[in-house]
C-alpha cells in the first residue's frame, strides 16, 4: 500500500522521526508532515534554522506537542526525514476533537488530535479532506465530513 503523505503530532520528534524512518525506506514517495501547536512551534522553528530553537511562546492545551526545546539529536534526524513541519492552533486542535467523535466515535486528546487538525482545516493537504479511508471502509468506520457551513 502507498501514502501520499503521513500527518503526525510532534513533540520532541521521537514519534515522527520513527515513523518517518521506516515510510522512507519502504515508501520513499511518501511525503512526512509533522504538526505543531501554533503556541509551541518549537520543531518547527528548529527544522528551519537546523538546530535546536527554544519556542518562545509555550501555550497551549496540547500538553502532549509541548516541547518548548527539541533534542539535537531529533532535530538532525528530522532535518533529513521530515518534509514539512504545519502549525494548528488550539481552535483547530478542539474542532478535530470535536469532529472525530462525531464522526468516529472516538474521544482524542488534544496531542492526539492535532494531525486530523492539520488534515482538516487543509494545513497539511492541497485541498481539505473530505475522506481519509476507503473505499472499501474498514468495519464500523464512517466518512469523514467537516461541518456543512
Amino acid at each position: 500500500m502507498r501514502f501520499d503523505a503521513v500527518v503526525l503530532p510532534v513533540g520532541d520528534g521521537a514519534l515522527i522521526n520513527g515513523v518517518a524512518r521506516w515510510m522512507k525506506e519502504h515508501t520513499p514517495g511518501t511525503r512526512i508532515v509533522g504538526v505543531n501547536a501554533a503556541g509551541v512551534p518549537s520543531m518547527r522553528e528548529s527544522l528551519r534554522a537546523g538546530r535546536p530553537v527554544t519556542a518562545e511562546r509555550g501555550v497551549t492545551f496540547a500538553d502532549g506537542i509541548a516541547v518548548r526545546t527539541p533534542l539535537e539529536a531529533s532535530v538532525r534526524r528530522a532535518c533529513e526525514l521530515v518534509d514539512e513541519i504545519v502549525l494548528v492552533t488550539d481552535e483547530a486542535i478542539a474542532a478535530a476533537m470535536e469532529l472525530a467523535a462525531r464522526t468516529l466515535g472516538v474521544v482524542l486528546e488534544p496531542a492526539g488530535a492535532a494531525g486530523l487538525a492539520a488534515i482538516a482545516g487543509g494545513a497539511a493537504t492541497d485541498r481539505q479532506a473530505h475522506r481519509l479511508f476507503g473505499p472499501p471502509f474498514p468495519r464500523g468506520l464512517r466518512l469523514l465530513q467537516p461541518p456543512a457551513p
